[in-house]
């Protein structure tokens, strides 16, 4: 009997990529199922108002089924046609903007909700969207210059026991290598490029109103992560998550070679020669 060929091992570029094109489709079947959904409520209410209607206006009737068919052809079916399409390929199709705006703002709540019906949580569907939204992002295949750029990351990096403060100043870091802010001070000053650690949206919505970049880099958990995204929309917005070995919000980490890789593809210069472990 012939033995069958032993699976070569993933290396771990290629597990992130895996990885990556679980969460995509995720996140499209769960679009889909959404406009599906969508659809049939809306379905639902047209029968449920038809007679009236009909009894009113046979025009009335006919132009609101045509309204409703337009709709559902244009909010619903279109955009996830699209967003398969340019999933599948990575190559930029014609209104990714604002499908990418729509996906942020209409769907993505919707989602949620029907995430939950099939208990999925809701950190599953925000880590599903993140990746969707950076490949949507990387697909439109903008460059950008230094001074366009805010890298922006959250002030619980920074080692609990550090005393200096850096939160309106990441240069006042000593680089001692106790947590990921050395490593985000390196990359500001290799790419000159400027790097803010917030303490809350608040202080982060007003860094993007005073520095008004054209492309944001932000280091978050999945919550953070997706209402940033949503709060600035439509800025494009590659997002890169923490981890959290001790908890939330309490001496977090961020894998430094990933935000390098976010930084290198906006600025339009090639990946680095060992593929860092990043998001898409």
């Amino acid at each position: 009997m012939h033995n069958p060929r032993p699976l070569r091992p993933l290396t771990p570029a290629k597990l992130v990529r895996k990885t990556q094109a679980k969460h995509k489709r995720l996140f499209c079947g769960l679009m889909c199922l959404t406009a599906t959904l969508s659809a049939g409520i809306l379905a639902a209410l047209y029968m449920v108002a038809q007679p009236g209607l009909a009894r009113i206006s046979p025009w009335l009737d006919q132009a609101l089924r045509a309204l409703l068919c337009a709709a559902v052809l244009i909010f619903l079916i279109l955009p996830c046609v699209q967003l398969i399409v340019q999933l599948s390929t990575g190559k930029a199709l014609p209104l990714t903007k604002e499908l990418r705006a729509m996906t942020i703002k209409f769907f993505l709540p919707l989602m949620e909700l029907v995430g939950r019906a099939f208990r999925l949580s809701k950190d599953k569907v925000r880590h599903a969207f993140i990746h969707t939204n950076n490949a949507l992002v990387r697909a439109e295949g903008n460059v950008y210059t230094p001074e366009n750029i805010l890298v922006l990351a959250p002030h619980c990096l920074q080692n609990h026991r550090c005393v200096f403060r850096l939160t309106h100043n990441i240069n006042n870091c000593r680089g001692c290598g106790n947590c990921a802010v050395a490593g985000l001070k390196h990359l500001a000053e290799v790419y000159d490029v400027h790097v803010a650690l917030a303490t809350g949206g608040s202080i982060a919505r007003r860094l993007v109103l005073e520095r008004r970049p054209k492309c944001l880099i932000a280091v978050a958990c999945e919550r953070d992560l997706t209402s940033g995204i949503q709060d600035v929309a439509p800025l494009p917005v590659l997002g890169i998550f923490n981890t959290r070995p001790f908890g939330p919000c309490l001496d977090t980490d961020v894998a430094v070679p990933e935000v390098e890789a976010a930084l290198r593809a906006l600025l339009g210069l090639p990946p680095l020669e060992q593929e860092p472990f990043g998001h898409a």
